[in-house]
């Protein structure tokens, strides 16, 4: 391996292959990827080496940037496995017109074209940089994409922050003729998904370097084209949530998905149950990703705050605690947080459900604290005035234990 310290653009452009294998036969499939090096394509690379998939596979790599980051990539290359060969495409400046270039899609403007001719396969799968696969995604694709022109798998959004799985994409990315997008695109399938014969389909892959009508301006939507130009086509669908896409905060489609990726934990949430139940550990978990999308309220963060010190994953509350509200709860619910930090004076005039809420924290606060027999009455107090609410039942649940360490 070559030296970090003394890499230089020659060590890495060009052409790795397999040893002892002539490159020029075809691989079993080729996998496109436009990068300005950021560190997430660590993962993404990994997972291409995960693949179960039997046969070779090519890595197509083309730089749109990140030069400074050449030791990471020349890494990767020397831990790529022996059934890997990967291909590292430099102009030397940008096809984007975003970055002065001459091509209209954002993300590397004619590079995905390029990579995509280049390619020593007819079968080109795409992964962004700061998505990944599970293990069996070629595999899932491969296996139904014969006699046809494509295949398509599902995907999972994963947070802003790149880590948390969130659940899987039932609306957006589900195919052909399905999906949110059935009326406006006929459906919708993302870059990560997809799996392309390009000897069937040569003609769509100039498609990859213009953005779709009316964004030229933004340089996006290069994959709706793609997709449109194949959506009539036959295609196989591996059935495979194996794509995990990250989002993107400031995308114009957040707030709608933020809601509908709630809506989806929501059916299933188990975190007030875990903390009832003891299970600290699970329910720190399940605050986490459910609000991992954000936007968060002052009483999400009070949730959130609260199992991760009870999962004894935190032991300075302020510290904890002190972090920015994206939105409200409408009530004076949204003190939670503060209540939960610095403790709370009694106000009768509040209505039941927020004096329920708050007495809860506040009895947090003191067991926290420390003091339980202030905690006591005060879980007493939200228990008797929350009726059925979340606070109210988890107040019992930590009635039954301080009785039971008395």
């Amino acid at each position: 391996m070559v030296e970090l310290a003394n890499i230089g653009h020659g060590n890495v452009v060009g052409h790795h292959g397999i040893a002892g294998r002539d490159d020029q036969i075809p691989h079993t499939c080729a996998v496109i990827m436009p990068t300005i090096l950021r560190p997430s394509i660590e993962r993404a690379i990994h997972s291409i080496y995960a693949q179960t998939l039997k046969g070779t596979v090519q890595i197509m790599l083309g730089m749109d940037g990140g030069r400074e980051r050449l030791d990471l990539l020349q890494k990767l290359i020397a831990e790529r496995p022996g059934h890997v060969a990967m291909t590292v495409v430099d102009p030397g400046y940008s096809t984007s017109r975003q970055r002065g270039g001459m091509h209209g899609a954002f993300d590397g403007g004619a590079l995905r074209t390029i990579l995509s001719y280049a390619a020593n396969s007819a079968l080109l799968a795409n992964l962004d940089d700061d998505n990944w696969w599970s293990p069996d995604h070629l595999e899932g694709l491969i296996g139904v994409i014969d006699g046809k022109d494509w295949a398509y798998s599902e995907r999972w959004f994963v947070a802003p922050d790149g880590e948390t799985v969130l659940c899987r994409d039932a609306w957006e990315s589900v195919g052909p003729g399905k999906g949110i997008f059935l009326e406006r695109f006929g459906g919708f399938s993302d870059t990560n998904t997809m799996l392309i014969d390009k000897t069937r389909v040569e003609h769509v892959l100039r498609l990859w370097g213009i953005p779709i009508a009316g964004e030229e301006h933004t340089g996006i939507g290069s994959d709706r084209n793609v997709f449109a130009a194949l959506k009539g086509r036959p295609a196989g669908a591996s059935g495979l949530a194996s794509s995990y896409y990250v989002v993107d905060a400031d995308d114009a489609m957040h707030n709608g998905r933020a809601r509908r990726v709630r809506e989806a934990l929501g059916r299933t949430f188990q975190g007030f149950r875990a903390f009832e139940e003891s299970r600290f550990g699970d329910a720190a978990d399940a605050f986490h990703r459910y609000f991992a999308i954000g936007p968060r309220s002052g009483l999400a963060l009070a949730w959130l705050a609260l199992t991760r010190l009870r999962a004894g994953r935190g032991d300075h509350r302020v510290a904890l605690c002190a972090s920015v509200r994206d939105n409200t709860t409408g009530d004076a619910r949204d003190q939670a947080i503060d209540v939960l930090t610095h403790g709370w004076t009694f106000d009768k005039s509040l209505a039941a459900r927020e004096r329920c809420t708050l007495t809860f924290f506040a009895g947090q606060h003191a067991l926290l604290s420390g003091d339980k027999s202030a905690a006591e009455e005060l879980f007493r107090s939200a228990e008797e005035s929350g009726g059925d609410q979340q606070e109210a039942r988890v107040a019992r649940a930590e009635l039954k234990r301080l009785k039971l360490t008395a």
